[in-house]
């Protein structure tokens, strides 16, 4: 049986967030002292400003569980057999792991995973329509909680503002709580910046990514990757079966189209 050669490829369980990114209670909290000499509408906006951080911040957390779904969503939905199969193989590619060291002579490779136990969909309708799903969340995220706490940023930032003009809080407690907002500011920054990786990849680059776990994982990985995507094997021409929107090979093998189903050329 083939060994395997060192990976270089991000796992199919990669998140989009860091598991460690967290938020800093000492940089969203307001010191007691200031906190008793500003006016109470200062106060306010920022108590509301922290809530709408938690709720963007977790929500966001949410939206990239729901991200980790999408190698799942490239088979059909409808075939519930054909889905549990398809998530063992996810789980088994996801735990395969290159153990051997080639400064190390005494640690073997791991042995690859057999080509018979792997069963995978490629199907692009249903990633689709499971991306579709997805983006509608994403934009429910981007034009709910995300904006709510932006808003909530400006109303603190213009609260603070107006107070300092009318002379509502003295200089030197205002520099004390430009400071906070600083320190607000970077601390909400270190999360912020993931936001654009929520954005769930196109079909071909997941077809990338679960061909390059498969070439490091499955033995004879490129035959078992043409077989669940033919369209990319540049041995064979599809031909369009009549009255079916299966392709049917010359050579009469079966073989995983688009739609997800077995055919054979008759």
């Amino acid at each position: 049986m083939p060994h395997a050669h060192p990976s270089t490829m991000r796992p199919l369980s990669e998140h989009a967030i860091p598991e460690k990114l967290g938020i800093s209670r000492e940089k969203i909290l307001l010191p007691t002292h200031l906190a008793q000499k500003i006016p109470a509408h200062v106060n306010l906006e920022i108590s509301k400003l922290r809530l709408a951080c938690g709720r963007a911040y977790h929500a966001m957390r949410k939206l990239d569980d729901l991200r980790q779904h999408r190698y799942a969503g490239l088979c059909p939905s409808t075939d519930i057999l054909g889905m549990k199969r398809h998530l063992r193989s996810l789980s088994r590619l996801r735990n395969w792991k290159e153990d051997h060291i080639p400064d190390d002579p005494t640690l073997a490779p791991s042995m690859k995973i057999p080509r018979e136990v792997m069963y995978l969909r490629c199907n692009e309708q249903a990633y689709e329509q499971w991306g579709r799903s997805y983006d509608r969340r994403l934009y429910g995220y981007l034009v709910g909680p995300f904006k709510e706490y932006k808003a909530a940023t400006r109303e603190f930032a213009a609260a603070l503002k107006t107070a300092r003009n009318i002379e509502l809080i003295q200089e030197v407690d205002y520099h004390e709580l430009t400071m906070f907002q600083q320190g607000f500011r970077q601390e909400m920054a270190g999360w912020e910046c993931f936001i654009p990786k929520l954005r769930r990849p196109s079909f071909k680059q997941l077809v990338k990514e679960i061909h390059s776990a498969v070439l490091d994982s499955v033995e004879d990985g490129e035959l078992l990757f043409y077989k669940f995507y033919p369209a990319a094997d540049p041995h064979k021409r599809v031909y369009p079966a009549p009255d079916s929107c299966e392709p049917v090979y010359p050579d009469g093998a079966a073989c995983l189209s688009h739609c997800g189903h077995v055919c054979c050329a008759k």
